[in-house]
């Protein structure tokens, strides 16, 4: 190999190691670890869960839907209360 070379190398290895090394995909610090974050103070939030399941035909049930409905306020920019409405099923 010739200095040229050797030097274009060096250089796009060190240009790609020097732009992974600031890379930052998101908020998430942790790669296996679910961070929850909060609603801001007065923020009101409505989630729905919905669930299939399904049987053998010799199960009694078959298909079941299973709902959830939550309401999850904001009381502090760091603290927040969930409240489960109704958890039913068809």
């Amino acid at each position: 190999m010739n200095k040229v070379t050797l030097a274009a190398i060096f250089l796009l290895t060190t240009e790609a190691l020097l732009i992974t090394h600031n890379a930052e995909a998101g908020e998430r610090r942790f790669t296996y670890v679910y961070e929850a974050t909060t609603a801001a103070k007065g923020e009101i939030e409505i989630e729905n869960w919905v669930t299939w399941k399904t049987q053998r035909e010799e199960a009694s049930r078959g298909n079941t839907f299973d709902f959830r409905h939550e309401i999850e306020f904001g009381l502090t920019d760091k603290l927040q209360l969930g409240v489960y409405v109704a958890d039913w099923s068809v």
